[in-house]
């Protein structure tokens, strides 16, 4: 029996096409840096375009998941057009930027790359070491987050069954944020002070806020209707992320600009899929 083309929706595709002008905007901009700083700004936000596709992500699992419904090998399919979608390319890009920079010291790798930082990018587990989040692929750590994303997505689509469940899984998200800050910091403290922070803010805890976002708008756009309640909710929610954001900039911070361009993203997929 032939499997019924899941349904497409144009402000899906207008969510991923901003997400990818963001990105080519801010790798432009690093080439060509604007002269006048609103426009370096703007620019810098562009890098949201990764928290965009994020978003865009647990919309289409979400869809994706209830068309298929639970079905023989559902589980092993899934994570075999997963895989599909993502592997091929991504191991090439190793095997490509390997032989481009070779294996010096950089930035993102500053003991060098070595054997365990090529073997973990290709099992997708680099995203959870400073050393080899984003060593061998420039960017590769939003790959590390999507594939981590995928091995947990059954289970939380499983568990998650209800908007008020969606919505306290995304104030535990953000509560296990500045836990998982306290413990990175203390423990990886041989690494310089700005690459752990990036692994702080890049890593799959760090972004989990936003795919929890994700999976709760799904409900609001499917049943926008009977959804004001919650979406009240969630706007008092992000009024407060928004204050603690102004008002607490110290280190480490309790809320950073992912959160809130999660919400603001959260919120434009409702208004262009209404």
């Amino acid at each position: 029996m032939i499997e019924k083309e899941i349904k497409k929706y144009d402000y899906i595709d207008a969510l991923r096409g901003l997400a990818i002008l963001g990105v080519l905007v801010v790798h432009t901009s690093q080439s060509f840096s604007p002269s006048n700083s609103i426009l370096i700004f703007l620019t810098s936000l562009g890098s949201s375009g990764v928290q965009l596709f994020f978003i865009a992500s647990a919309l289409t699992l979400s869809f994706s998941w209830k068309h298929r419904g639970v079905k023989k090998n559902h589980l092993i399919n899934f994570f075999i057009r997963r895989l599909l979608r993502i592997a091929p390319l991504f191991w090439v890009a190793i095997i490509f930027y390997t032989y481009l920079f070779g294996t010096q010291i950089t930035y993102f790798a500053p003991n060098g790359i070595n054997a365990w930082s090529i073997l973990s990018t290709f099992l997708f587990i680099h995203g959870f070491h400073p050393e080899t989040f984003s060593a061998v692929v420039p960017g590769g750590w939003s790959i590390a987050v999507e594939m981590t994303f995928y091995l947990f997505f059954p289970f939380l689509i499983s568990k998650l069954k209800t908007v008020k469940l969606k919505f306290s899984f995304i104030l535990i998200s953000l509560l296990s944020f500045p836990v998982m800050q306290t413990l990175v910091v203390n423990l990886f403290q041989s690494y310089s002070v700005e690459l752990v922070h990036d692994f702080v803010l890049l890593n799959i805890v760090g972004q989990l806020p936003v795919f929890a976002i994700g999976l709760f708008t799904y409900d609001i756009v499917i049943n926008y209707k009977f959804m004001k309640k919650w979406i009240f909710r969630a706007l008092i929610l992000f009024l407060c992320m928004l204050i603690l954001f102004i008002f607490y900039p110290y280190k480490p911070r309790i809320v950073n600009t992912t959160f809130i361009l999660g919400f603001c993203y959260g919120i434009l997929t409702v208004f262009l899929s209404q």
